[in-house]
This record gives structure tokens, C-alpha cells and sequence, in this order.
């Protein structure tokens, strides 16, 4: 039974870790992306404001 332990956790270690690891990456990579889009979308009704600005402009 103790060799069945011994087996299981050496097991549990080295496949577990590695996929922890592995979805802790992607998690960062999701919020990496998420934060660009969110710099992306603040900076973006900038530039549609100023377009819309323009596009009065050439109206007149």
C-alpha cells in the first residue's frame, strides 16, 4: 500500500506540476491580453471622436 503512495504522488507530482504550471502561463496570457485590449478600447473612442470631428468638418 505504501508503494501504491509512493507511486501515486511521484505520479500526482510530475504530471500535475507541469499542467499547473502550464494554466497559470495561459492565465497570465489571458490577462496580458486582456489588459491590451482594455489600454486598446480606452485610446480607441479617442480616435472615433476625432474622425467624427473631421467628418463635421468636411460637411461645412
Amino acid at each position: 500500500m505504501e508503494h501504491f503512495l509512493e507511486l501515486f504522488v511521484n505520479v500526482v507530482l510530475k504530471v500535475g506540476l507541469p499542467l499547473i504550471e502550464c494554466s497559470i502561463k495561459v492565465i497570465e496570457c489571458r490577462l496580458k491580453i486582456i489588459e491590451a485590449k482594455k489600454k486598446g478600447a480606452v485610446s480607441t473612442p479617442k480616435k472615433t471622436q476625432r474622425s467624427s470631428v473631421r467628418r463635421h468638418t468636411h460637411k461645412r
